[in-house]
């Protein structure tokens, strides 16, 4: 047995003052006259005995109820054998589950409501002088050190729920960082209240100290049924007036039950655009094809939505793109070269195209563009290798189509940056092969199977070496394999290599049917790629396209409230990256200024990490921790009534203080009835 406060163990001196009493009788005798003594000699014999005995009982229950009286002042515990020793101080962290998940309906009312009344019960269990640190999803920094009780309870009645959701290893990690270091003896306790969602759950090892006692404090959700929008995306990247375009939408039902006629509904520039309705089985995802065609340039918010209930936050998804007036392409070329691509793109709707020799370019220029065709330049000076490179790394297409007569030295100064390598032209007669027909440049394009249409042939090439580093996609193929026309990742923008001049002596390429869609597309996908959306998580930053360059200030504004402000950013010559503070972030589109110019929308949407609505047991939450590299782990259950008393003794001990009370009051009861008898 040992004490919380054994300092109160001083007090037991106080039990000479019963001794004392009991040795001094300071009872005031009176003489009583009697007039017939025959009889008192028997009767002072029987009392005098009887006297003794009960004036020594009298003695030892008062002694007793002054030693269980001071016992209970100082808090008698058992050890249990997670702790061997109580520090009078102790440090207690205490995480509240505010996702949105906590908003359900539990047994006794809204899980979060409870967890918040049940966080001010934990505080019951520990002595008035404990210190407690208050953790939510926000890991808000009011939050982020030691407090009173009373302070404690002041911050839990403010916990509002919150669009972040964090795992149980970024909750275990921020306590460990947080909570003082403490000698072997001491004890700390963490309590994480939460409905223990699957998603969330711990999923690597957990290095805590061995003094941390860490109790699970399960709330049950009662929510069993959800559908919600996973994801949307277009089938191509590029959007151009007059084009059909096909949005899928996928669908996840993670019920038991099936969902019949829910409707589908999608709005552009909050005006309602098309509407289908979709059936889809348990347990199973859909995509649904949504087909739609624009008519102007401009930016688009789009949104697509759903009807579901009691889970809400992910029934709508924002997202947003841009259709522009004309792709503008620029075709650098010189006087030897042979110009193909101003027929292809002259007089086109969606595609403007200017071609200038490569002595009269200006590099500043090029950023002017979305694509750049470097056409048979028979040298690329290192001026222009960095304009380009740069070019394309902040978003912009670059084709590079060598000359058969060109500085293969040049090229290389130019394809080594991005570990791609150009060896001097053979001869060798050949035809395509091996093209890849699902590739978005040449995706319904061809109607009709092209295995029996003669492809492109050539009697030169020139071979390329394809680092292992390189993100590379071969579109077209020799016979043998070799590589004629590669997409190179580079940034955000992409190089096209071409190993085939256009020069119809040794190809033709130019002249082919083949050659119209493969350059048209490239124009016309040559979008910068901007994400459609982001999902609102901790380290979130988004990228988007510059309409205008300028160098005013940044803000965003969020559309419905109007609300602005400066968030930190970066600025290149054709993006914007804005790194914005989460915990201020709702779902919805954000407008992107640079001064007064829109440049273009950010959607947000929230983490729909909860929308799997599946929960760890009792059983399942301890496997877990144990399996992880946590051994003092305690799962109570949030509907436990005496949670107080099982929090004190799982980490204190078995507490005796109420078996002393009892005691103390039976020494009482022993008193009167010792002292009743006594007369």
């Amino acid at each position: 047995m040992q004490f919380l406060y054994p300092k109160f163990l001083w007090a037991l001196l106080t039990l000479v003052i019963p001794v004392i009493i009991h040795l001094f009788n300071f009872r005031k005798y009176k003489t009583v006259y009697f007039s017939n003594v025959a009889f008192l000699q028997n009767i002072k014999k029987d009392t005098k005995s009887q006297s003794t005995l009960k004036n020594l009982l009298l003695l030892m229950v008062r002694m007793l109820a002054i030693i269980f009286i001071v016992l209970v002042f100082a808090h008698p515990y058992i050890p249990n054998n997670k702790n061997q020793k109580v520090e009078q101080t102790q440090h207690v962290a205490i995480y509240i589950d505010n996702s949105f998940s906590m908003d359900a309906e539990g047994k006794t009312g809204i899980l979060l409501e409870a967890a918040k009344i049940k966080a001010k019960e934990i505080t019951v269990g520990f002595p008035v002088n404990t210190k407690y640190l208050l953790l939510t999803n926000d890991f808000l920094p009011v939050n982020q050190r030691f407090v009173s009780s009373d302070r404690l309870i002041e911050q839990v009645s403010q916990i509002k729920s919150s669009h972040i959701v964090r795992t149980q290893n970024e909750i275990i990690d921020k306590f460990t960082t947080m909570l003082p270091q403490t000698d072997s003896n001491s004890v700390q306790n963490v309590f994480i209240l939460s409905d223990f969602q699957k998603n969330t759950a711990v999923h690597r090892n957990i290095n805590t100290n061995k003094s941390i006692n860490i109790f699970a404090v399960l709330f049950k959700n009662q929510t069993q049924n959800n559908i919600y929008i996973d994801s949307v995306w277009f089938e191509t990247p590029g959007h151009y007036k007059g084009k059909q375009e096909k949005l899928f939408v996928n669908i996840k039902n993670v019920s038991a039950k099936a969902f019949v006629e829910i409707p589908l509904q999608l709005y552009l520039n909050d005006t309602l655009k098309t509407s289908v309705v979709f059936n889809i089985d348990a347990k199973t995802s859909k995509k649904i094809n949504i087909p739609f065609t624009i008519q102007q340039a401009g930016l688009f918010k789009g949104l697509v939505k759903i009807t579901d209930y009691p889970i809400t936050f992910d029934n709508n998804l924002y997202f947003n793109f841009t259709v522009e007036d004309k792709k503008n392409v620029l075709v650098v070329t010189d006087k030897n070269s042979k110009n193909y691509f101003e027929a292809l793109f002259n007089n086109d709707n969606n595609v403007s195209v200017k071609v200038i020799d490569i002595n009269r370019l200006k590099y500043n220029d090029i950023q002017k563009y979305q694509v750049a065709i470097l056409n048979e330049i028979s040298d690329v000076s290192t001026g222009l290798i960095s304009e380009i490179i740069n070019f394309s790394k902040s978003g912009g297409t670059v084709v590079f189509i060598p000359d058969s007569a060109g500085n293969i030295t040049s090229y290389n100064s130019f394809l080594n940056q991005i570990n791609v390598k150009i060896n001097n032209i053979i001869t060798q007669k050949g035809s395509f092969s091996n093209i890849d027909f699902n590739n978005n440049l040449f995706k319904q394009v061809f109607k009709t199977d092209l295995k029996d249409v003669k492809m492109p042939e050539y009697s030169a090439f020139f071979p390329l070496t394809l680092n292992n580093k390189t993100v590379s996609n071969t579109i077209i193929r020799t016979e043998s394999g070799n590589p004629l026309f590669v997409e190179i990742k580079n940034g955000k923008g992409k190089i096209f290599i071409s190993a085939l001049p256009v020069d119809t002596k040794i190809s033709d390429f130019a002249i082919h049917p083949l050659f119209v869609p493969l350059f048209y597309n490239i124009a016309l996908y040559s979008t910068s790629s901007d994400n459609l959306y982001y999902r609102i998580k901790p380290g979130l930053y988004s990228t988007v396209a510059l309409q205008i360059s300028n160098n005013k200030t940044v803000e965003i504004e969020e559309i419905t409230t109007k609300k602005r402000f400066k968030p930190k950013h970066h600025t290149t010559l054709r993006n914007i990256t804005v790194y914005p503070d989460i915990n201020t972030l709702n779902a919805g589109y954000y407008a992107v200024y640079s001064g007064e110019s829109l440049q273009n929308y950010i959607s947000y949407n929230y983490d729909i990490a909860e929308s799997d609505i599946e929960y760890l047991t009792k059983s399942e939450i301890e496997k877990i921790y144990n399996n992880y590299g946590v051994k003092n782990i305690s799962i109570l259950k949030a509907d436990n009534k005496n949670i107080e008393k099982n929090i004190s003794e799982q980490s204190n001990g078995k507490s005796l203080t109420m078996l002393f009370l009892w005691l103390t009051l039976l020494m009482l009861v022993l008193e009167i009835f010792v002292i009743k008898f006594k007369n």
